[in-house]
């Protein structure tokens, strides 16, 4: 038997599995920027691009976290409606949320590293930020909004 959700359904779980991986993935950056002692232009942590590539020099730094922060954020929920919307065409998705979580991570680092090419803001990283960076889209992204994603679109079974 199919299930059907409701297109409020389908955006609520995209926006908090989004949210959520938009979460995860910059306290991951935040706490690898901590740890490794990686040099902070070498990490994509959102204030620090927003302030050095989208805003004018000289901008406010209260406005230029700001707008960080939403820019960040809106873009991760887009990514988690995206991801509910092709699981409603392939279920899979939600069936598979650790092995498609993984897969989405990888797909969404490559489009993000395309869009980075395509503006001229591209900067090769160095291998050890690039295993960086692959681990925070898979495993702090990719992953934990296929599993949102799922848990939240989840038909329930309760009893009773």
């Amino acid at each position: 038997m199919e299930r059907t959700v409701t297109l409020r359904a389908q955006l609520t779980a995209g926006l908090v599995a989004g949210l959520a991986g938009g979460l995860l993935i910059e306290a991951f950056y935040r706490a690898a920027d901590w740890a490794f002692k990686v040099q902070a232009d070498q990490l994509p942590l959102v204030t620090g691009y927003v302030t050095t590539t989208v805003l004018p020099p000289g901008s406010r730094l209260d406005l230029a976290i700001g707008l960080a922060f939403l820019l960040h954020f809106a873009i991760s929920a887009g990514w988690g409606v995206g991801y509910v919307s092709a699981s409603q065409t392939s279920p899979q998705l939600l069936a598979r949320p650790w092995l498609s979580g993984a897969a989405f991570g990888l797909i969404v680092y490559i489009v993000m590293q395309v869009m980075l090419l395509t503006a001229g803001l591209y900067h090769r990283p160095d291998f050890d930020v690039l295993l960086i960076q692959l681990a925070a889209y898979v495993g702090w992204f990719g992953i934990p909004v296929a599993v949102t994603a799922s848990r939240q679109l989840r038909p329930s079974t309760g009893s009773g």
